[in-house]
């Protein structure tokens, strides 16, 4: 009988299941498989750009005015994101005189950190080279944000943004 009942249990196949238990939800909790996946940032993406020749911070072949209708300067909430993919921290300034006396707040932070830097607003060569003097040793690329902007889910510069946060 013993015999049996071993043989039984060695043979038999054992089905256990269960639901995970919900330790907390909010009311906006969102099964796995129904969350956006943000995309992959391309290897090309101006958010990958190399540090390069500190002589050539600002890539002045660029056409100005760079304008980002969909950014404007403003309070960012600090949030937690996943954004493995991203190579570099980035920041995100217009040439405004608040973006600049952020930059130069956080010069040391985003020098350390060997951040990049996105100018989503700039009217003029001379608005250019301003950003090139207070940016100085971090790399500058004068481009449009507005794909920028709704990839990173943000609506105002100046922004840090790195593989786990969005900060100001």
């Amino acid at each position: 009988m013993q015999m049996l009942l071993l043989f039984i249990i060695l043979v038999w196949p054992i089905r256990a299941e269960a639901e995970p238990p919900v330790l907390f939800d909010s009311g906006e909790s969102v099964a796995i498989e129904k969350r956006p996946v943000m995309p992959r940032i391309s290897p090309d993406s101006p958010l990958n750009m190399p540090a390069g020749n500190p002589d050539a911070l600002i890539q002045k072949d660029k056409v100005l005015p760079v304008i980002t209708p969909e950014l404007s300067f403003g309070f960012v909430k600090k949030r937690r994101v996943n954004f493995p993919d991203l190579k570099a921290p980035v920041c995100v300034i217009g040439s405004d005189d608040r973006s600049l006396a952020w930059l130069v707040d956080y010069h040391a932070q985003l020098v350390a950190i060997a951040a990049r830097c996105i100018l989503v607003q700039a009217q003029t060569q001379a608005d250019l080279e301003r950003v090139a003097r207070f940016a100085a040793g971090i790399p500058v690329l004068p481009v449009s944000g507005g794909e920028l902007a709704q990839h990173f889910g943000i609506k105002h510069y100046p922004v840090l943004i790195s593989k786990q946060w969005i900060e100001q």
